[in-house]
Order: C-alpha cells, then sequence, then structure tokens
C-alpha cells in the first residue's frame, strides 16, 4: 500500500492522521492516558544492529 499512499495521500492522511486524533481524544473522554505507538522496524534499514534503542539511527528504508 506504499505506492498506493503516495498516489493518494489525502486518503491516508484522513485514515492515519485524522483517526489517531479521534482515538486519542476518544481515550481522554474516557480518562485512558496510556498510548503505546509501534511503528515498522524498517525505518532503521536492513542493516541495523539489534535491538534498536532510542538512539539507534533510523535511514535505509527502501520505500517512501
Amino acid at each position: 500500500a506504499v505506492g498506493e499512499s503516495t498516489r493518494m495521500p489525502l486518503e491516508y492522511y484522513e485514515n492515519n492522521v485524522a483517526g489517531t486524533i479521534v482515538l486519542l481524544e476518544e481515550m481522554r473522554n474516557a480518562g485512558v492516558w496510556n498510548f503505546i505507538f509501534s511503528s515498522s522496524a524498517t525505518v532503521y534499514g536492513a542493516n541495523a544492529p539489534v535491538p534498536y534503542v532510542e538512539t539507534t539511527p533510523i535511514g535505509g528504508t527502501t520505500s517512501p
């Protein structure tokens, strides 16, 4: 879906960014204060040493 997201960025923005904002607002309304964000390890590139830590540099991805 990476290719599609570069062709239709507004649709993906609506789903990813606006959807997350709605989720966070509803969490606040419900008194939920913990949020765990998970992403893909591909942001570190193919040759990054594991385990990844907060200071692991990002880059070398093959997707836009």
